[in-house]
């Protein structure tokens, strides 16, 4: 007598010709070294000789920023030097974080976002004049002759204080500033006040 709790189902002899699925079959393992699976490794093209960039890392104020190190080589003669030695790698992480000196984190943040404009849809970027100073101080300080030259062009219309002229003027070895600012002392009608002369 059979148990009438159990469920008992036919299995065909032979797979049906029009089934959708059908059980696996053995693999010939003498066969298995000619099947391959597809894979979606990139084959890895030529560098470009100009939008190929290597990265290099900065601590400042123990901030670590990681930028291209193209616009340092290229607009610094400071870094150029000091990066001339370091090693290239297209390896994450490889490289050892260099120690800028001079700075805060929030002034080098205000040059980078002058290397390395963040998306906008302006073809000019606005920098108020407290970052045109602090870029006008880490250009001279390291040598980034055409920033500081850009730099110098935006502050110029903006400095109307004879003394903000002169003590910046020394600050960043801007003779003219100097002399403008003096210029401006010594032929205005109102002496110079305490204040200014300290």
């Amino acid at each position: 007598m059979s148990d009438s709790s159990q469920t008992w189902c036919m299995v065909p002899t032979e797979p049906a010709s029009d089934c959708a699925t059908q059980a696996p079959t053995a693999v010939d393992e003498s066969n298995a070294e000619t099947m391959t699976a597809p894979t979606n490794v990139a084959i890895e093209g030529e560098k470009d000789k100009i939008y190929y960039w290597h990265t290099v890392k900065f601590s400042v104020e123990g901030t670590c920023f990681k930028v291209p190190r193209y616009q340092f080589v290229i607009g610094s003669t400071y870094f150029a030097g000091k990066l001339e030695s370091t090693k290239l790698s297209d390896n994450d992480g490889d490289e050892a974080s260099i120690s800028l000196e001079g700075a805060t984190a929030s002034q080098f943040r205000v040059l980078l976002k002058l290397l390395f404009p963040i998306h906008t849809t302006s073809t000019m970027l606005e920098f108020t004049k407290e970052e045109w100073l602090v870029i006008l101080e880490l250009s001279t300080l390291w040598h980034f002759h055409e920033f500081r030259k850009l730099a110098k062009e935006h502050l110029e219309p903006q400095l109307d204080d004879p003394i903000e002229r002169i003590v910046l003027g020394r600050a960043a070895y801007i003779p003219k500033w100097v002399l403008d600012g003096y210029e401006t002392l010594v032929t205005r009608s109102e002496c110079i006040s305490e204040q200014e002369s300290c």
